[in-house]
């Protein structure tokens, strides 16, 4: 398991206080949909290259009794750096696949994909 925390918020004064977000392997809960369904949200780490050069890519990840994906962040490692992407998300079958604007690209080892996503369970 690991574990990537982001700070956010004020530090200090005026009783702003901090908060923080952990983001982690394990799957957790973070929240609730609108229509009362639990949120969780799970950081994927890719641990080999995976080539972007067709519209959708399969992942070597999936989610067990995945229902809906809300949201999601590709931060892609390459040879410009660390870099965000709005990445497409689907589920077919159980295995995740994606898509993003930049095709035509690797995704390279330690990249990570982050889903926010309710479950049938």
């Amino acid at each position: 398991m690991a574990w990537f925390n982001a700070g956010l918020g004020s530090s200090g004064g005026g009783g702003g206080g901090s908060s923080s977000h952990n983001y982690s392997t394990n799957e957790q809960v973070v929240g609730t949909w609108i229509d009362g369904s639990t949120v969780y949200e799970r950081t994927f780490v890719f641990e080999s290259t995976v080539n972007m050069t067709t519209t959708w890519v399969s992942t070597p990840f999936s989610i067990t009794g995945l229902s809906k994906i809300i949201d999601s962040t590709l931060w892609r490692i390459d040879c410009l750096g660390t870099i965000a992407h709005d990445t497409n998300v689907y589920n077919p079958g159980g295995v995740i696949r994606l898509s993003t604007r930049s095709n035509n690209t690797n995704l390279a080892p330690g990249s990570t994909l982050t889903i926010r996503y309710t479950k049938t369970t």
